[in-house]
């Protein structure tokens, strides 16, 4: 958030008959910390975004006589913020990819603050909730200077379906009732099929 500026940058072509031997500058505004006394160089700083700053520029030749002059320095806030995305993710179907405290927010920095830090998703995604979620993270400064960075979020299923289907059925009462063949009228088996694991696909059931 601050810049030193040496003297020697206001000069334009300051000569002396004899021998130039150097600079001094000072604000004439005290600010950024800044005293308003000669010095080899002056500060500016966040404070000072946006104002006109008038500097005094000072010439001295080598017999000690000098000579002033005044420059007008506008300044302006061009540096982007710095943005660090966190590293690329591999969840569980069953986590919530949206919840940062999981996947990680990005490191930001400017040298004047940060404004907003916001984010985008692209979702790619099947029906049994896996594939990839893009995030791009944008952070934006106080003067409207932004930066953004990529996040790979791979969402994945590790856990296997298994299903245990109903056991055989065996009609102990032998062939006495014709009707009690028929498979509609056999008891249908608690809890069957039992299917485990499914907790992100789609299972569909059915009997022939």
């Amino acid at each position: 958030g601050f810049v030193t500026i040496f003297a020697q940058t206001f000069d334009d072509g300051s000569y002396d008959n004899c021998c130039l031997d150097f600079f001094e500058a000072r604000r004439m505004n005290a600010g950024c910390g800044e005293v308003t006394n000669f010095g080899s160089s002056v500060v500016l700083c966040c404070e000072d975004i946006g104002d006109d700053v008038q500097i005094e520029m000072k010439a001295v030749d080598c017999a000690g006589n000098a000579n002033t002059c005044m420059v007008t320095v506008h300044v302006d806030d061009k540096t982007n913020p710095v943005i660090i995305c966190p590293p690329s993710k591999t969840l569980s179907c069953t986590q919530d990819y949206t919840d940062t405290l999981l996947t990680g927010i990005p490191v930001v920095s400017d040298g004047c603050g940060i404004a907003n830090l916001t984010h985008i998703n692209q979702v790619n995604l099947n029906t049994c909730h896996e594939g990839t979620v893009v995030r791009t993270w944008t952070v934006t400064d106080n003067y409207n200077n932004s930066s953004s960075c990529t996040q790979l979020i791979t969402v994945v299923d590790n856990t296997p379906v298994t299903v245990t289907f109903p056991p055989n059925y065996d009609l102990l009462n032998g062939c006495t009732n014709a009707n009690s063949l028929h498979p509609d009228s056999l008891p249908a088996p608690y809890n069957y099929p039992a299917v485990f694991g499914d907790d992100c696909e789609l299972v569909g059931l059915n009997y022939d």
